[in-house]
């Protein structure tokens, strides 16, 4: 199935995802709001892509570790901006 035109473009399409979340993570270590919330879409969407077209979403943890780091981002950047603001 490797080999079918459809899956190399969909590894062309993700190998693009994480291209520009890799931009939006170096953007967001100013904890910018808009590259957050980039940074969460760009990443399920590369989540998506991954579990459904590339693993044929076989299995748990296609779906839970990339949702547990973005949840652990995004953890991480508001508790950043409470610890800022209080600063």
């Amino acid at each position: 199935m490797s080999d079918s035109s459809e899956y190399r473009i969909m590894v062309y399409v993700q190998m693009a995802v994480l291209a520009v979340l890799t931009g939006l993570l170096w953007l967001s270590r100013n904890l910018g709001w808009i590259a957050g919330v980039g940074v969460v879409g760009f990443g399920l969407t590369a989540a998506y892509i991954n579990a459904v077209y590339l693993n044929y979403g076989n299995g748990f943890p296609v779906w839970f570790f990339p949702i547990v780091i973005l949840l652990l981002y995004v953890g991480i950047a508001l508790w950043t901006n409470q610890k800022v603001k209080h600063a």
